[in-house]
């Protein structure tokens, strides 16, 4: 009986536990098919499987969260909260579903609430914290803009029906959008007008303005019966209506548009003939794993703007992004992303130019929930300045495909807001008051193409009938703010609007920051409480230093353009006017723009200003004990050389000059003692490029001749004059410094150099020496020194291959330290060493030998770590058979590396073997052949490596910051222990 008992107990648990099982293999099939049908746009169908699941486990927080996400897309805001407030009961941890929660309570503007959901969701983890802040700061911006008076109003338009209806574009005098609306019906079909779930295709339907209401009228179908084709949409035709671009999409009636995942969009180009569409082709950057689509074209159709989300090129890897591409040459050039501050990490879509304005849609600038309208002012070469075109035009819901016409002052826009017939409509935008215009639309004739706008060709003058931002208040205190979104940078340009890379900006007196422009012209600052007026300093190397005031810096982004410096270097001399040798210390000066600039004669009477060639100055040479003198010049160009006239000045008590206030100016130099050496003003006798003798890295309003931070002191320094850039060379008279050869500059860093800002410049160390230098108040990193210009040159064009280094250029270098310079004798320079041994493994007896050659040695650095740290020898064994691992303090941190050989070759050969070994974050590093701590580390260039045994020993170099393990084979087996040592700074 008890038998009996216990085997029927055990087949009911045994059937228990199948059904459980089969329960939860049901379960997770059901969530897979409906995942599917989830990414594959179909939301209504995983609707229905996700409510599958609830049925078998009514608290499963994916199918919770994943149904309000299918209300969401299906354009049921108000029907996804409860579900999502479910799900977040239910959440998993650092799930995103707050963030999403947030968003639909936001479309339903309960701004409180949706706030507190991003906040929530911020404090999960670092990643969540800056998107949670963001849509929480836009929950402000939209409660303080929604209460804001509308200057445009938005009307339905009659011709909307319960189906989706969208996308319209101005054809002449009429309207052309898309519908999947059924109640007009062709004469025969081609195929069904329903797709797979049943929903209608939408085709596109012509129609125009009822000149009495203002309304549209009853649509038509815009391509006949044989020329129809289902689902393409958006579409886009030239100014003179030759040219169309359209998308071939897979919309859905009643989902959105914007999905996160599932829309399917290819753009193609047609010619437009007797109203057919003919040599259709496809766009050449579609792809098959992201989607393009929603075209602009522009002017005749040779520019295109439109929007992808290839993951490879959008901003954040995600999202929709603006690009614009141009017809040249009978080909589509690649596209170029438009870039901050239009893209952003979320989704820009539906882009519309007017000549003047570029408008578009997003769901991540600042709006009022959904995606919003905004309107930026397009430069010669970028977009920029982003305002939000406020209440009216944009809702709480998705706001988007605008286009308007400032002539007649109407547009239109697609919305699914409240109020409508259902899904998507259209909607007629007119200004508050204005909204029974009887004019007809048209499209604005002859736009300016944007390529031509952006490459300084137009002059658009500025569209004062745009609709423009309203007058958003960011604070409690400020309620006269513009609605700009806050991205401010300063963006310079050249004379032709092309972006300059490298430009010094010191903006120390508006925000106390100094550093350069990107690659794009930008430099990003942080915009002080409240907006000021102050100056902003700027200077680059072959263009005039400018100090441009600002006014209200921090209110908006600040666009500079630098011309050409034309000036050219001129040389000139002065002497006595008794005995004709040449006079020192003579004072040099002209105003110049307001300023005066200023230089002083060397011992052989010379000196240089720079000078535009043709223009008129008055040159003023004072000395004490001789007359002020005088003296008007135009200078001249000549292939002989720039030269001033030579000028002599008198004693104050000497009447050898005639006149008081004019010097002598005199073109032949004045006879002097036969044995003393004439100043020679150009001296090339090796018959190579003559380094000029003039350092201004900063080109600043100084002569060229002199490098201020070495040779020269500022008069009378606890005055600061603005007008004025005066240079006083010191009371014992001093050389410049020893010519060193040329170096490519890379970067100029405001702050102090750390292991953070020049890591990124240690693969240059395969060119040469990599190094900082300050001048100016600048850590400026160079590469070199080169003997000649030609190598500096050759170099560059290799550097400049790197993005990053784009802004890079050839300087000369003086003073620097003789070490760095590469090749052989330069200048009397300390010949380089190369050294070489006949180990090339294990402890080296006798140290290497010293040959001419090279004075750069290359060793792999392994990591880096803090000083206080310890760390294991072992750590390092398995790469230690290949040279001999030693640890270098510098700058707080014990950079542990691999080393040392003489040649790159090597380096980048073992490299590969440490990069195998484990260690795939080694990097290349230069060292100096001649520094006594790793002479003994050398390891010479013949392959030979010796049988012999040996155990790893450790030796410490405290002098030299150097440690070293040194070892001629691989360490046996570790023993379980750990060895730890502690390296002082």
């Amino acid at each position: 009986m008890n038998t009996t008992s216990r085997a029927g107990w055990l087949a009911v648990a045994f059937l228990c536990a199948a059904n459980m099982i089969f329960a939860q293999t049901s379960i997770s099939e059901d969530l897979q098919r409906a995942d599917k049908q989830f990414d594959l746009y179909a939301y209504n169908l995983a609707l229905k499987t996700y409510k599958q699941v609830l049925d078998k486990d009514a608290n499963n927080g994916h199918a919770l969260a994943r149904i309000a996400d299918c209300y969401f897309q299906l354009n049921q805001p108000e029907a996804s909260l409860d579900w999502y407030r479910r799900a977040v009961e239910q959440r998993e941890p650092n799930s995103d579903i707050q963030l999403r929660y947030g968003r639909a309570l936001m479309q339903r503007g309960d701004y409180e609430g949706a706030r507190k959901q991003f906040l929530e969701y911020a404090a999960l983890n670092d990643n969540a914290n800056e998107v949670g802040r963001h849509f929480a700061d836009m929950c402000d911006f939209a409660a303080r803009t929604a209460k804001k008076t509308a200057d445009y109003v938005a009307r339905n338009e009659a011709i909307n029906t319960s189906a989706a209806d969208f996308s319209p574009v101005f054809f002449n005098n009429r309207i052309i959008y898309s519908s999947a609306r059924t109640d007009i019906v062709r004469k025969t079909q081609s195929k069904s007008s329903s797709d797979w779930t049943g929903s209608s295709y939408n085709q596109l339907f012509v129609t125009q303005r009822n000149p009495e209401n203002g309304a549209l009228q009853k649509p038509d179908f815009l391509r006949n019966d044989l020329q129809n084709n289902y689902n393409e949409s958006p579409v886009s035709f030239s100014n003179d209506g030759k040219k169309v671009a359209f998308c071939r999409n897979n919309f859905i009636n009643g989902t959105r548009q914007i999905a996160d995942k599932g829309v399917n969009m290819s753009l193609y180009i047609a010619d437009v003939e007797n109203g057919e569409w003919v040599n259709v082709k496809a766009f050449p950057f579609n792809g098959t794993d992201f989607a393009t689509g929603f075209p602009f074209l522009i002017g005749n159709g040779n520019s295109l703007i439109f929007a992808s989300n290839n993951p490879a090129t959008t901003t954040g890897g995600k999202g929709w992004d603006l690009y614009i591409s141009h017809f040249v040459n009978g080909d589509w050039s690649t596209p170029r992303n438009l870039g901050a501050p239009v893209n952003t990490p979320g989704n820009e879509v539906t882009p519309f130019y007017d000549g003047t304005d570029l408008y578009f849609s997003s769901d991540w600038q600042n709006g009022l929930g959904g995606l919003d309208v905004f309107r930026a002012e397009v430069g010669k070469e970028s977009v920029k300045n982003v305002y939000h075109l406020g209440p009216g035009i944009n809702s709480s819901y998705d706001d988007y495909g605008f286009i308007y016409n400032s002539q007649t002052k109407l547009g239109y826009l697609t919305s699914n807001r409240p109020g409508g017939r259902g899904n998507e409509d259209i909607w007629q935008i007119t200004k508050t008051g204005n909204g029974n215009t009887n004019t007809a639309a048209n499209t604005p004739a002859n736009n300016p193409s944007l390529s031509d706008v952006m490459a300084g060709r137009s002059a658009s003058k500025p569209n004062s009938d745009a609709p423009a931002p309203n007058t958003y208040a960011f604070s409690p205190q400020n309620n006269a703010e513009e609605s700009a979104i806050q991205s401010h940078y300063l963006f310079v340009t050249d004379g032709f609007g092309k972006p300059l890379p490298g430009v010094d900006v010191d903006m120390f007196e508006c925000s106390g920051e100094r550093g350069q422009t990107d690659m794009e012209g930008k430099f990003y600052f942080n915009s002080p409480t409240r907006p000021q007026d102050c100056i902003v300093g700027l200077s680059k190397e072959g263009y005039e230093s400018t100090n441009v005031t600002v006014k209200d810096f921090g209110a908006r982004n600040v666009t500079v353009s630098m011309g050409t410096d034309k000036r050219q270097e001129f040389v000139g001399f002065v002497f006595d006017a008794r005995s004709g040798q040449p006079l020192s210390n003579v004072t040099v000066d002209f105003q110049e723009k307001g300023k005066t600039i200023r230089d002083v004669t060397d011992p052989s009477g010379r000196y240089s200003l720079l000078l535009s060639p043709g223009a008129a100055y008055t040159i003023e040479y004072s000395r004490f004990g001789y007359t002020t003198a005088k003296v008007p010049v135009r200078p001249t160009v000549s292939p002989l050389g720039n030269k001033l006239p030579d000028v002599t000045l008198g004693a104050e008590a000497d009447n050898t000059t005639p006149n008081n206030n004019i010097a002598n100016s005199r073109t032949t130099p004045p006879v002097t003692n036969p044995n003393a050496t004439p100043p020679q003003q150009f001296s090339n006798p090796a018959n190579t490029q003559q380094p000029s003798q003039f350092a201004n890295p900063a080109n600043t309003q100084q002569p060229a001749q002199y490098n201020t931070g070495n040779n020269f002191q500022t008069a009378n320094p606890s005055v600061a004059n603005p007008n004025s850039t005066t240079l006083l060379r010191p009371n014992q008279p001093q050389t410049q410094p020893e010519f060193n050869g040329y170096s490519v500059q890379v970067s100029a860093l405001p702050v102090n150099v750390t292991e953070t800002n020049t890591g990124k410049y240690e693969p240059l160390a395969k060119y040469g020496n990599v190094y900082t230098k300050t001048e100016d108040g600048k850590n400026k990193v160079r590469l070199g020194i080169f003997p000649t210009k030609d190598e500096a040159q050759k170099t560059l064009k290799e550097v400049i291959k790197n993005p990053q280094f784009k802004g890079a250029f050839v300087v000369e270098e003086r003073g620097a330290d003789k070490n760095l310079v590469l090749g052989g004798q330069q200048n009397n320079a300390q010949t380089p060493a190369q050294y070489s041994t006949a180990n090339t493994r294990g402890f080296t007896a006798n140290p290497p030998t010293v040959s001419a050659a090279s004075n750069v040695a290359y060793a792999i650095q392994l990591g880096a770590l803090t000083t206080d740290k310890p760390f294991s020898l072992n750590d390092y064994s398995a790469v230690s058979n290949l040279g001999t691992v030693y640890g270098k303090t510098e700058n707080g941190l014990t950079r542990m590396r691999l080393g040392v050989w003489s040649d790159y070759d090597a380096a980048e050969a073992a490299l590969t073997q440490v990069t195998q070994r484990g260690f795939k974050d080694a990097l290349i590093v230069t060292e100096k052949a001649n520094d006594e701590s790793i002479r003994n580390y050398m390891i010479a260039k013949q392959p030979a490596q010796s049988n012999m045994t040996a155990p790893a020993t450790y030796s410490t170099q405290p002098q030299n910051n150097t440690t070293a393990l040194r070892t001629s084979t691989p360490p046996p087996a570790n023993d379980g222990a750990k060895y730890y040592v502690r390296l002082c700074a």
